[in-house]
């Protein structure tokens, strides 16, 4: 999903999946954007929300990796003019699906979140074992 056209690699990282993947992936992500720039030549523009919105889904879906998955968790961004895609690689069983998020309890809302963030996802699985879970964002509001 990184090869979209359009799209220039930003960063590759691989996790062990200790508890300190997901701060690492989302201060991975936070460099890996820090000079990003609006349309051609612009400013550097964090205040569009793409960034923290990269962040976030990044921690959730890095999160549901350590928790459920089985590492390495390999994490990758492309970005381009009109968004960002990415994936997050681990090699455990089991498929990712959104639950109803349940106001006691203190989890399973994370891919309410991703879902909320982004513009689409889905899950792929590998050859043999594992999954690859894709997403894109966009700079620009979805019409």
């Amino acid at each position: 999903m990184t090869d979209t056209p359009g799209h220039q690699p930003a960063g590759s990282w691989i996790f062990d999946g200790d508890r300190q993947a997901v701060g690492q992936a989302r201060e991975a992500v936070r460099r890996a954007l820090a000079g990003r720039r609006s349309p051609p030549g612009g400013p550097v523009d964090e205040s569009d929300g793409l960034v923290d919105d990269a962040v976030l889904v990044v921690s959730e879906l890095v999160g549901n990796a350590v928790t459920h998955g089985t590492p390495p968790i390999e994490l990758t961004l492309a970005a381009g003019r009109t968004g960002l895609v990415g994936t997050v690689t681990d090699h455990g069983p089991g498929w990712p699906c959104p639950m109803p998020a349940d106001d006691e309890a203190g989890h399973g809302r994370g891919l309410l979140i991703v879902t909320a963030l982004t513009y689409r996802w889905g899950v792929c699985s590998l050859p043999g074992k594992g999954k690859r879970v894709w997403f894109q964002l966009r700079e620009d509001p979805v019409s």
